[in-house]
């Protein structure tokens, strides 16, 4: 949005003459013009559009990239969005866990109340399997699956080692009952 500054400085107001946006479908388009702050027919703000941008990333996942256009005449703008929509998920279920239970998984993975974007499945994917090898489990597996309206983290639990006995062999410093106090 550099070039939004670019636009304020030492120039009279523009007027949004149009908001055009491609990427995306129709319905898309009209969802994207809807939750912009900045509106055909008034002032053009880069602060507004700046916000814009910050609420189509965090409400619907959209990227964007920014053209400003001359207006139709002198003093109006028109405003190119280029938006890319990530899919995304509000709700993530986890299946197949039998030793933890979800409200842990989440709450160490930080999925708890998550909108997770394709973008960070991956990323999502790997804090669940520390997680159960932070827990003992090796051999744990992970997986994402679309379920439509719902993001499912599939986890095939390996298997969780335990130390049942350790022994010190050659030891002559300390004691059996010694070397357990440190």
């Amino acid at each position: 949005s550099s070039f939004a500054a670019q636009v304020e400085q030492g120039q009279q107001a523009l007027i949004v003459e149009d908001i055009i946006v491609i990427g995306v479908n129709d319905n898309d388009a009209d969802q994207v013009r809807r939750g912009m702050s900045l509106v055909v027919g008034e002032e053009f703000s880069a602060a507004l559009l700046e916000d814009s941008v910050k609420w189509l990333w965090n409400h619907m996942r959209m990227r964007v990239q920014i053209r400003k256009l001359d207006g139709s005449s002198s003093g109006l703008i028109v405003i190119e969005l280029s938006v890319e929509a990530l899919r995304f998920w509000k709700q993530v279920v986890l299946e197949g866990y039998d030793e933890l239970t979800p409200p842990e998984i989440e709450l160490a993975t930080g999925l708890m109340g998550q909108k997770i974007d394709e973008r960070e499945l991956e990323k999502y994917e790997q804090r669940v399997l520390d997680f159960y090898f932070a827990q003992g489990f090796r051999g744990t597996e992970v997986s994402a699956v679309d379920r439509g309206d719902y993001l499912a983290f599939v986890i095939h639990e390996g298997k969780q080692l335990t130390v049942a006995d350790v022994r010190f062999a050659g030891n002559t410093f300390f004691n059996e009952g010694g070397a357990w106090a440190i």
